[in-house]
């Protein structure tokens, strides 16, 4: 078993532009719709782990 992340879905903007160097998946959705295209990038899965890294109540929430 490795270890890491296999994939990586960045949001917050200003994560986006460091992003784009480690091939990571962007989203600019939030709340239902943020969800949704996390699921289609996940074949309806959804995320298996989530990091809150900027803290604002509507990220905790």
């Amino acid at each position: 078993m490795g270890t890491g992340a296999e994939r990586i879905i960045a949001r917050h903007e200003p994560r986006q532009k460091l992003a784009h160097d480690f091939e990571t998946d962007i989203i600019t959705e939030r709340d239902d719709e943020g969800v949704a295209h996390i699921k289609e990038l996940t074949g309806g899965i959804g995320a298996d782990s989530v990091l809150e890294c900027v803290g604002t109540p509507q990220a905790m929430r």
